[in-house]
């Protein structure tokens, strides 16, 4: 009964207090206060390019939606990645996005250069707005401002990525909340918020200053820093929800999977679906691994997202005969208290098992058969629900034998002394 008046309650408040749209900034100025505020371009500057700021906004809107706000400035590098050149903004079911500046600015003059018109895209069922960047800009701030409404149901949630490829001058996450209403949140390495009370909401600020570029790699076990909120907490309802989106996703098999399904050999049927699902062709890289679409909207054949297809897979090992359990790889360590959000799980994770064998852990993408460890697991710790609770598996660390690294290199020496091959890791 608390939770239902506590409930009932935030949704009175945010009645009366967001009433409205947010307002535009005044881009040219912000741009030049963070220019006159951050170090010299010189001094920033790099081979792939430096984001000077990077400020995300989150308020309630009165119907329980979330606005997002996302403006970043980057001083670009002759060696920027394409994923930096190429921004797609997926238009959420049931929600909104919009560009409100996108555009080439002179660091000097602060003034716009070249104008970079958005336009509003469909990939495999998936509306989204593009915003595509020359080749070559040179000595160019890229201003890109763009508003999200996210289809939330009276709660702000999210989980933001802090370290990122590119160095970063200057990161502000800022959320809006009703007034007396403390967000659960977590981040590894992270500083408090600031808070400030603005009458009838309270705006919680996170404030990050010279984070170098994330160089993250297969070798390492580490995944970065994140910051995940929520006004509600609770690890149970972020494995309820993910448990809700997975059994959302419940379409006919493909064809070839059909086909797979009729092999009498209860093993290796489950066997040959997994290593199906587990080729690259099969999923959509260019899409946000996180996204699953409603079943209508869903590919009958693939390509799917990550989290797609791990559902799906978990569906039709199901149909074989096999145990099937999903469990979620976070983003972070995760307590009993932890914001309770989806945003919360990097990756489903699946285990499986025949009816009298062990079970083993399988994920998409990994690189070795169904039923060894994927090395990208060893000494994680997998979270899923026991009838109702919150379960913890910390998987082993693995002995030297499971960390050994390879190298095949394969040579051919010419006529006329010069070697050259193939270096296989």
């Amino acid at each position: 009964m608390r939770s239902r008046s506590f409930f009932f309650a935030l949704v009175l408040l945010i009645a009366f207090t967001f009433t409205g749209e947010s307002q535009g900034q005044d881009i040219p100025a912000l741009l030049s206060k963070t220019l006159d505020e951050a170090p010299s371009l010189q001094a920033l500057g790099s081979g792939k390019g430096t984001v000077v700021l990077r400020d995300m906004n989150y308020r309630l809107l009165a119907d329980g939606k979330t606005e997002k706000t996302t403006t970043i400035f980057l001083y670009e590098g002759e060696n920027l990645p394409d994923s930096w050149r190429n921004w797609e903004i997926p238009i959420p079911v049931g929600g909104e996005a919009s560009v409100l500046e996108s555009a080439l600015y002179d660091p000097y003059s602060r003034r716009v250069r070249f104008p970079l018109i958005p336009r509003e895209i469909e990939r495999d069922g998936v509306r989204m707005i593009e915003v595509r960047l020359p080749n070559d800009f040179e000595d160019n701030i890229l201003v890109l401002s763009y508003r999200e409404v996210l289809p939330t149901r009276m709660n702000l949630e999210d989980a933001v990525p802090v370290d990122l490829d590119l160095a970063q001058w200057e990161q502000r996450i800022t959320l809006a909340v009703p007034s007396g209403v403390e967000p659960a949140w977590l981040g590894e390495n992270l500083p408090e918020p600031q808070v400030s009370k603005n009458g009838a909401e309270d705006i919680y600020t996170w404030s990050i200053i010279n984070t170098p570029a994330y160089e993250g790699a297969s070798l390492s076990p580490e995944k970065g820093r994140w910051l995940i909120f929520s006004l509600r907490k609770g690890i149970q309802y972020s494995l309820s929800d993910a448990a809700s989106l997975a059994n959302s996703l419940d379409t006919p098999p493909p064809p070839r999977v059909a086909s797979l399904l009729k092999d009498p050999d209860r093993s290796r049927r489950g066997i040959s679906i997994m290593e199906y699902m587990n080729d690259p062709a099969r999923l959509d890289r260019s899409l946000p691994p996180d996204l699953v679409r409603a079943p209508a909207e869903t590919p009958a054949e693939g390509p799917w997202t990550e989290w797609e297809g791990s559902f799906l897979l978990g569906n039709w090992l199901l149909k074989a005969g096999w145990g099937v359990e999903t469990c979620w790889d976070s983003r972070a360590p995760l307590s009993d208290g932890s914001p309770a959000t989806v945003k919360a799980w990097g990756k489903p994770v699946l285990s499986v098992k025949q009816a009298e064998g062990k079970p083993f852990f399988f994920e998409i993408g990994q690189a070795v058969k169904p039923g060894s460890m994927p090395p990208r697991l060893w000494g994680r710790t997998l979270y899923s629900l026991d009838g109702g609770t919150p379960s913890r598996k910390t998987l082993p660390s693995g002995g030297p034998g499971d960390h050994r690294l390879s190298f095949n290199w394969a040579l051919e020496v010419a006529p006329d002394g010069m070697a050259t091959g193939e270096l296989t890791v």
